[in-house]
Formats: structure tokens, sequence, C-alpha cells
């Protein structure tokens, strides 16, 4: 699976999340959208480290980090409401439900509903796909397992329950598309 795909990937996850919150229709096709830029901060990271195989040091884990600021940096300002929901995504992707994530620290419902969706999103397809430093996916059932450890820790509940409601359905939309 290429970057394209799991970025198309997160993106209908946000998508189908968000109508399961109950958030209106045509909100859920922006904040789909929207989620494609999340992690366009990374345009600015080296890819030597992106690719990196192995473990990232300290100064390189702080560098990768930066990605969330230098995203809002990108698309902060912009007059489309898109624009303004994927740099709100980007800044806020990597905050934790409990207070313990970045760049800001922010808890519960401090971060913006749009950056719960994704955050947990993301986590689930970075699960779910090979990247360099683990070529290997977890299974559906690992990657499950894995963010309901972290519901109401690292993720909000709310959206976890509609994440795991939506998995039946992006796993048929996926054997359709393939």
């Amino acid at each position: 699976m290429h970057a394209g795909h799991n970025t198309m990937r997160m993106a209908s996850l946000c998508g189908m999340v968000a109508l399961r919150l109950g958030i209106p229709a045509e909100r859920c096709a922006l904040i789909r959208t929207a989620s494609l830029l999340h992690d366009i901060g990374k345009l600015a990271i080296p890819s030597r480290i992106l690719r990196k195989a192995g473990p990232l040091t300290p100064d390189e884990r702080k560098e990768v980090e930066e990605h969330t600021t230098l995203g809002h940096r990108i698309l902060r300002g912009s007059g489309s409401e898109m624009i303004r929901v994927a740099a709100d995504m980007a800044l806020t992707h990597h905050e934790r439900y409990d207070g313990k994530g970045y760049p800001q620290g922010l808890a519960g419902e401090q971060i913006p509903l749009e950056g719960r969706i994704a955050a947990v999103c993301d986590v689930y397809d970075a699960l779910t796909a090979s990247r360099p430093y683990r070529p290997l996916p977890f299974t559906r059932e690992e990657a499950i397992r894995m963010i309901r450890e972290e519901r109401g820790r690292a993720f909000d509940p709310e959206v976890v329950d509609a994440l795991l409601e939506s998995l039946d359905l992006v796993d048929a939309i996926e054997r359709y598309a393939a």
C-alpha cells in the first residue's frame, strides 16, 4: 500500500467516523477532504528521517513532531472553511485525550473534534499499513485491540466507538474497490 492510498483511506475513515458521530453530511465531506492535508507539515521534514527504517533519535523525533505546527503554519489564515479545518487537524492530530500529546498538550474537548477524529483514524491507518520502521502491518484485530486500550487515554471514547462501528463498512468498500 503506498502513501497516496493510505491518505485516501484515512480520509475515508474520517468522513465515516464523522457521519457515525451524527455530524451533518456536508460537514462530514468537509472533514474528509480536510483530513487529506493533516500531514502537510511533513513536507518540511527531511525524507531521510521520515523514511528511516530504525528508531528515531530524540532530535529526529523532535523534528518529526514539528510537522504539526509546520502544517498549521502552512494552512492557517485561509478564507476557506475546509482549509481552516485542515489547519486545525494538522495542528491537533497528535494531541491526546488525556493531555499527554503534542504540540500543545491539549486534553479532552480542548482538542477540536476534527483533530480527535483525525487522531484515531490516522493511528488505525498507521497500524494497519506498512511503514519504513515496521514493514509488516498489524492485523485488523491487533489494531482494534491497541486502539481500544487507548480509549479514554490517547483517544476520545466516542470517536473510538464511531471508528469501530465504521470498520466493517470500510472493509467492505475496500474489498469492492480492489
